[in-house]
This record gives C-alpha cells, structure tokens and sequence, in this order.
C-alpha cells in the first residue's frame, strides 16, 4: 500500500501543476485577446496556433487524436471521414483568420474564463489530495516503522525523529488514526469537489458580468 501510494503522490502533483498551468494559459489568452483593458485585435495570423485554436474550439477531439480509429469509425471510410476533417478544420481556421477585428467573441470569452476558474479550483483540488494522502502514507508508515524497530532503546536516531520524539504506541496509534481520517475525509472531498467547483466557476463568470 505504502509502496503504491508514492506514484500516485507523485501523480497528484503533476496534475495539480497541470491544471494550474492551463488556467494560467487561459487568462493570459483573455487578458491579451478579451479584456477590454488591454485588448489586443487581430493583425495577423500570430496568434493563432494548435492551442489557442483548441481554447477558442471548445471541446474540440480531431478523429485522428483517437488510437484506435476502429472505435470511432470503420476502417473503409476512414479516408473520407479524415478529409472532412481536415476540411473542416481549414473552414473554421479561415473564418478565425479572415473575420472581424475581434478575436474573442463574449459568448467564447465568457466559457473560457468559466473553463479557467475551474482548472484553478481542480488543481487546488488536487493540492488537497495530496495534502490527505500524505498524511496518510505518513501515518500508516509510521505504523510500519514500529512493528519492525519494537525496541525503543535501539532504535536509530531517523527513527525516533520520524515519531516526533513519541513513544512506539503513541506513534502506532497516532499514525493509524491520522491515516483513517484521511482517508474518511478524501471521499467528502471527492463527492463534493465538483458541487463546489461549479459553484466557485458560476460566481466567478457573474463577478465579471457584473465588472
């Protein structure tokens, strides 16, 4: 458990990192292209690339983004399929390219910035996983420490310094419990998470109508 706990640690971060990187993306795509303070209108094609094409697209999955192309459609037809994807790639990219000044409408402003809002708070949310998860594997562990190091007066020094100056039955029974809440209060979390979320991204996207 202790073992398999240390990748998933390792996991939660990264994502953690991921998602506040990508909410740091966004807004500084609507600052530069949206906010009316410093907007920024279209000149050239500079600021069109794969990613600000995906943001202003939505949930936008190209067929050929899929392994396997066997899920998606037969094998026969998969030239076709891909030509009106490519298509209408080309549609959309030209009518980025060659409309209005604007490259931010405030339909597609308002998603983004209630997309940003909620990577932020996802990565919090992931923050706060690892937070409960490594109190877990802290307590758990220590659990292991004493079973194996039994004899208080040999134990080495890191030993006494992982227990907190605490005795084997205190840290035993410290250490199991900090672990059992953890993990109590994680399903909470995970339940409640995506109520919060929406309402954090909900009055986030009001705050700005209102300014």
């Amino acid at each position: 458990m202790e073992i398999a706990l240390v990748p998933l640690l390792y996991l939660m971060i990264k994502d953690a990192g991921r998602n506040l990187l990508k909410a740091s993306n966004i807004e500084a795509f609507l600052k530069k292209y949206w906010d009316e303070k410093n907007k920024t209108d279209k000149d050239d094609d500079s600021w069109l690339n794969l990613e600000t094409f995906v943001l202003i697209q939505g949930d936008w999955t190209p067929m050929w983004s899929f392994d396997d192309k066997s899920s998606v459609i037969e094998k026969g037809a998969e030239e076709k399929v891909l030509a009106k994807e490519v298509e209408a790639v080309e549609t959309k990219v030209k009518l980025l390219t060659e409309g209005g000044k604007t490259i931010i409408s405030d339909e597609i402003g308002e998603r983004l910035q209630e997309s940003a809002i909620t990577h932020r708070w996802e990565g919090y949310r992931e923050y706060i996983y690892f937070l409960l998860n490594f109190v877990a594997f802290y307590g758990y562990l220590l659990g292991i420490i004493v079973y194996y190091f039994d004899k208080e007066d040999e134990q080495p020094s890191f030993v006494a310094s992982l227990k907190l100056g605490s005795t084997n039955e205190v840290a035993d029974w410290t250490g199991n419990f900090a672990g059992d809440l953890m993990w109590t209060l994680e399903p909470t979390v995970i339940l409640l998470s995506p109520l919060i979320i929406r309402q954090m991204a909900k009055r986030g996207k009001m705050k700005i109508k209102a300014d």
